[in-house]
């Protein structure tokens, strides 16, 4: 079988490219992102276990005097109305965690549909498949296929990524948006925010707005909403429903406060070749 190349394999699930092997999330990553993390976690290793429980966001972040909220505390994370909403109250290792999941589950699924490992729903917890097992042989014994040594690794952005994304953005957005949502949305083009008068007007109790978006190639909320975690621990990228809509949104910040209510993630990727006879 001859192999595949990088640019034989699109964009990697939920991205759209914006350079040359080099992909983004459309939007932050949501609630129902994280619970289906959760969800898978708790399922192999179980729901007292450290595994799992290490990776429960705090909900505790809507009780602050920034954002107090009994409702949002108690229904934010799990309520299924709020599923597009960007996932809040998460740490810099849960984050780096839910990446590292998202790329092993790609190329888990990727296999399966080409049929070089079977589907394991079920698997023992000292079973899982991972990238690394698999590149060298050590998930039940299975040869990697010199065909398939290609895997997509989505990771926190850098800082730089950001500031090349951010053009990108406006250029799609302003294409996409007015045939997408119609005549109201067209004043939002270039805005694409929930920053902090817009969320006070819109909102009995001040909060992120969903991220939901119309079919397209389409990047949002890179302007508000949440500010966003970059792949080094305490700095972050851009404004937050929490901030005002004058405040410029490509920057970066350092802060010390790194789990709340007004902080989310998203992911890029690129595709990576594991070297197969260095592995030998």
């Amino acid at each position: 079988m001859q192999a595949y190349t990088i640019n034989e394999m699109g964009p990697p699930p939920g991205t759209v490219q914006f350079a040359d092997n080099a992909y983004v999330d459309y939007t932050e990553l949501t609630n129902l992102n994280y619970r289906e993390f959760l969800l898978w976690t708790k399922r192999i290793y179980g729901k007292e276990a450290d595994e799992y429980i290490q990776l429960l966001p705090d909900t505790t972040v809507w009780l602050t005097k920034l954002s107090f909220s009994l409702t949002l505390g108690s229904y934010y994370f799990s309520h299924p109305a709020y599923n597009s909403y960007p996932i809040v109250g998460v740490s810099y290792k849960q984050a780096n965690a839910f990446s590292k999941w998202r790329s092993d589950r790609a190329l888990e699924t990727f296999l399966v549909n080409k049929k070089i490992i079977p589907f394991r729903p079920y698997p023992p917890k000292d079973s899982v498949f991972t990238i690394e097992k698999y590149f060298t042989g050590k998930y039940y014994n299975i040869k990697p296929n010199p065909a398939f040594s290609i895997y997509a690794e989505y990771r926190l952005p850098d800082s730089s990524s950001y500031f090349r994304i951010a053009p990108f953005a406006d250029s799609f957005n302003k294409e996409n948006y007015p045939s997408c949502h119609g005549d109201f949305y067209k004043k939002f083009s270039l805005i694409d925010c929930f920053c902090l008068e817009i969320s006070a007007k819109s909102e009995d109790i001040i909060a992120p707005c969903s991220s939901n978006f119309c079919k397209g190639e389409l990047i949002t909320h890179l302007k508000g909403n949440v500010r966003e975690m970059t792949d080094t621990e305490g700095v972050f990228y851009g404004s937050s429903f929490h901030e005002p809509c004058s405040k410029s949104y490509t920057t970066c910040s350092h802060d010390t406060n790194l789990v709340n209510s007004y902080t989310g993630f998203r992911n890029s990727c690129s595709y990576k070749v594991w070297d197969l006879k260095a592995a030998q």
